[in-house]
């Protein structure tokens, strides 16, 4: 039996979960100090991040750093240093995988 996806989106404003064209849209409620807008490339890996925090965050450290362009994760790293300082370390730990990686 396959589950239906639901998308989850991060939103400066209230929580809620809405339906377009029958598919479910959740907007969950995020600081704007949490939030990464001008760059969606970094915007997914941040939500990818907050989504694995207490489940599976070392995991995607590794794949994450193994896969993402340098220049991606510069960006992750800058844009990250005024968010949660969790992240933030996250964000520099892709880095260091990154930089470890032999290409």
């Amino acid at each position: 039996m396959q589950v239906p996806a639901q998308f989850v989106c991060l939103s400066d404003g209230p929580s809620e979960t809405i339906t377009v064209a029958g598919q479910q849209l959740a907007f969950k409620h995020a600081r704007p100090k949490d939030l990464v807008a001008d760059d969606p490339g970094v915007s997914m890996v941040t939500q990818a991040l907050r989504h694995l925090q207490h489940d599976g965050l070392e995991n995607a450290i590794q794949h994450l750093g193994k896969r993402l362009p340098l220049a991606v994760c510069k960006r992750l790293v800058k844009r990250t240093e005024r968010t949660s300082a969790w992240l933030h370390e996250a964000a520099c730990q892709v880095m260091a995988v990154r930089r470890n990686r032999h290409d």
